[in-house]
């Protein structure tokens, strides 16, 4: 049975009708009812899954999925993954929420609710516009993400090349005769966010730029700043596909790569992330 809104204060209004079934509105060949197409436009039949499918589909498509491509997602992460958060078009108005789970509430332009969209629809059809595959669970999960991040370190090291061959001053025309590349190598190792690494990194650079005669503080200045750029990247990197929050880097708040988070008793620590 249709589900019609009666609280309607203008005639210029949008009204969303919920059907069982597609229904398609007659078509008139008579110019006289010309007049009643504006009419027409402002209404629109359509069923529960056809318009849960558009809302659904114009969220998902201006988001980022390569994570959840890549190792899966969980119905209950794919409900949550809009958060609290509105979406507004000429026909309605969308609210996200988590609390008390989460649910979609679309209501019309005068705040008539249309319908409410539970965690399972929300989930199905973020499923069904994106193709992200099941949760693999965390040995699968866990390998997914380091052999992702080895493929990103690479990625990493390509893009900072030449910035750290225009720091380190090595005119070599080619890379293979050139020096830069061993700098380039220390950058995005494993854990190389942790405080100490970090140090390590940077005397390390300072001792073969002075070995190269540079002056203490000229080689110290250059090694710091290949460091923080690359550090920059790698945080981002890392933050995405690792699923960090935001100040894991920070010293007392550092998640290093080889902490296991998965759910299991017996677990290979070599395989987690």
């Amino acid at each position: 049975m249709a589900q019609t809104h009666e609280r309607q204060s203008s005639l210029f209004i949008p009204i969303t009708t919920i059907v069982e079934t597609p229904t398609d509105l007659p078509v008139s060949d008579n110019a006289a009812t010309s007049a009643s197409n504006q009419g027409l436009a402002l209404n629109t039949v359509t069923t529960r899954e056809d318009l849960i499918a558009q809302i659904i589909t114009g969220m998902a498509s201006g988001r980022r999925w390569e994570r959840q491509l890549l190792v899966g997602a969980t119905d209950e992460e794919l409900a949550r993954s809009f958060g609290t958060c509105w979406a507004h078009s000429q026909r309605y108005t969308v609210a996200f929420g988590l609390d008390p789970s989460p649910h979609a509430i679309c209501s019309d332009l005068n705040d008539n609710e249309i319908l409410t969209i539970t965690a399972h629809e929300i989930a199905v059809a973020v499923r069904a516009f994106t193709k992200i595959p099941k949760d693999p669970g965390p040995e699968e999960t866990n390998r997914r993400i380091a052999k992702e991040l080895e493929r990103q370190r690479t990625i990493a090291r390509a893009e900072i090349f030449y910035s750290v061959k225009s720091l380190v001053k090595d005119s070599a025309k080619k890379k293979e005769i050139g020096f830069t590349q061993q700098f380039v190598n220390l950058l995005f190792t494993e854990n190389c966010l942790l405080e100490e690494n970090e140090a390590h990194i940077l005397r390390t650079m300072t001792t073969m730029l002075t070995e190269r005669e540079w002056r203490t503080a000229d080689a110290m200045k250059a090694a710091l700043d290949i460091v923080s750029r690359a550090q920059m990247t790698w945080r981002m990197v890392e933050s995405y596909w690792r699923a960090l929050p935001g100040n894991w880097w920070e010293p007392s708040h550092y998640i290093p790569a080889t902490s296991c988070r998965c759910d299991h008793d017996a677990c290979d620590f070599d395989a987690c992330v």
